[in-house]
């Protein structure tokens, strides 16, 4: 299964910390609008595959969220959904 990623231009960030270069980016999965942005980051040395390799990492993760998040909508019906509480 293939998922789509885009990591927006202006959210790709290179810093130092404690001596360490880090690359820090946001990714998006617009096939699941539903789904945050991600904050993502990595050590150097930074590589294509590095990243690739980050984001896929990420993106299992929310393959996974997006199967619970279907079933248990699945599950709640409307009247689950739309209700009214008297206060």
């Amino acid at each position: 299964m293939k998922i789509k990623v885009q990591i927006p231009q202006n959210q790709i960030h290179h810093y130092v910390e404690d001596d360490k270069d880090i690359l820090q980016f946001d990714a998006v999965f617009p096939d699941y609008p539903d789904l945050p942005t991600y904050g993502l980051m990595m050590e150097a040395p930074f590589s294509k595959e590095k990243l690739i390799d980050t984001v896929k990492a990420k993106a299992l993760e929310v393959k996974e969220q997006a199967a619970r998040d279907t079933a248990v909508r699945t599950l709640l019906t409307d009247d689950i959904k739309i209700f009214e509480v008297d206060v």
